[in-house]
């Protein structure tokens, strides 16, 4: 495991690279979009394990903190989802580079999923697959789930705070901000405007409720989206649990990820 800097115009990306063990074989390689704020706090040792078993696996792969979040460079204020999106464009390449291989496999959680999505179609000749976990699929559904969380007990019931203008508007959720501008971009996006256009190998687990599983179904087969989906009942790592804050690992659907990537 090798935590970096890597460059993405006048701006620095952190990325934690984790090699193949196994040197047999074609090259493989793996890119994670990380969920957003709280979930990606949550759901971060899950990943870790991911990469880890992933390289056990003969996968290179490279996690990576998006313009602004993490130990990444930047300010929210500055960031949207075109620099995000351009951000995981620079993942990619990053890998490629690294690794030697000549596509990548997307591994996308929650928000992470909706973005690896769209990038998969955007940079189609870099990408040979895509993972998606637990999958947002329409973007205003994420905001009001966002919203309805600061409501709840766990965060004082004080729902999302206003921010400054000066600040880039928006509100602060749970302690992390979105902006004006980037609560436009995440409403205007919606799994159903590129779905068709997915990565042949394109694959979707699911943690959780059954109904997630089944509206899921209802959402791919709406727009003909061939796209095999397996439910593997369990905590969705990226939850909280209250009052204890304990890191989830989903075994079972990390081991299956490991076997649709490697």
């Amino acid at each position: 495991m090798t935590p970096f800097y890597f460059a993405h115009g006048s701006r620095r990306l952190f990325g934690v690279y984790n090699p193949a063990s196994d040197k047999a074989g074609p090259v493989r390689a793996a890119v994670f979009c990380n969920p957003f704020g709280e979930e990606y706090i949550h759901s971060h040792r899950a990943i870790r394990q991911a990469a880890v078993m992933l390289g056990a696996a003969g996968v290179h792969s490279l996690r990576f903190d998006y313009f602004g979040t993490g130990d990444s460079a930047g300010e929210m204020q500055d960031a949207d989802l075109d620099i995000w999106n351009e951000d995981i464009r620079c993942a990619i390449q990053e890998l490629r580079d690294i690794s030697g291989a000549d596509r990548v496999t997307l591994v996308g959680l929650r928000l992470g999923a909706l973005l690896a999505a769209r990038a998969a179609v955007v940079f189609s000749d870099q990408v040979d697959r895509l993972i998606l976990w637990d999958p947002v699929l329409e973007g205003q559904t994420y905001l009001d789930e966002q919203f309805r969380v600061c409501h709840s007990p766990l965060y004082f019931g004080r729902g999302p705070v206003p921010r400054p203008d000066a600040a880039g508007g928006g509100f602060e959720v749970a302690g992390y901000s979105i902006t004006s501008r980037l609560a436009r971009d995440i409403r205007e996006l919606d799994v159903r405007s590129f779905a068709p256009r997915l990565p042949l190998h394109a694959f979707a687990l699911i943690s959780g409720a059954a109904e997630d599983e089944v509206h899921l179904r209802g959402v791919f087969a709406s727009i003909q989206a061939q796209i095999p989906i397996q439910r593997i009942e369990g905590t969705p790592c990226w939850e909280p649990i209250w009052p204890e804050p304990v890191a989830v690992i989903p075994a079972e659907l990390i081991k299956r990820l490991v076997d649709v990537t490697a």
